[in-house]
C-alpha cells in the first residue's frame, strides 16, 4: 500500500517546489513477518483491522500493488466515522490487482479485512 503523494512546483517561488503530500511505502499482509503493520484482530479471528493515520491530512489514498483476495474475503476502506466506505473483492478495481483505491477524506483510514 502506498499512501498518496504528489509534488507541485510554483515557478514564481524561489524557495522551490511546494509539497502537497507525503509518500509512505508500507506492506500489509496476512503473513505477520511480511507486514509492516499489525492488525487488531477480532476475538473470533475472522476480521483484521488496520488503521492508517496522518495528522492533519485532508485525505488519504492507498495504492494496491498486488491485491488478490480469496472469494470469501473482502477489504473495506473507510474513514472510521461511517461516512465513507468502499468494499473491494478479488483483485479489486477492474480486476487489476494494482490500482489506486478510493480517496478517504480526513486524516484516518480504516482498512477492514
Amino acid at each position: 500500500l502506498l499512501p498518496h503523494a504528489c509534488l507541485g512546483a510554483d515557478t514564481e517561488d524561489p524557495k522551490g517546489p511546494l509539497q502537497i503530500g507525503d509518500h509512505h511505502q508500507i506492506a500489509i499482509s496476512s503473513t505477520e513477518d511480511v507486514s509492516d503493520l499489525q492488525p487488531v484482530v477480532s476475538p473470533d479471528g475472522k476480521t483484521s483491522i488496520y488503521t492508517l493515520h496522518h495528522e492533519n491530512a485532508s485525505y488519504l489514498s492507498v495504492h494496491f500493488s498486488n491485491l488478490d483476495l480469496p472469494p470469501s474475503c473482502s477489504l473495506c476502506l473507510a474513514d472510521g466515522n461511517e461516512d465513507q466506505e468502499y468494499t473491494l473483492r478479488g483483485r479489486g478495481l477492474f480486476d487489476l490487482g494494482s490500482f489506486w483505491g478510493h480517496h478517504i477524506n480526513g486524516d484516518t483510514m480504516v482498512l477492514t479485512l
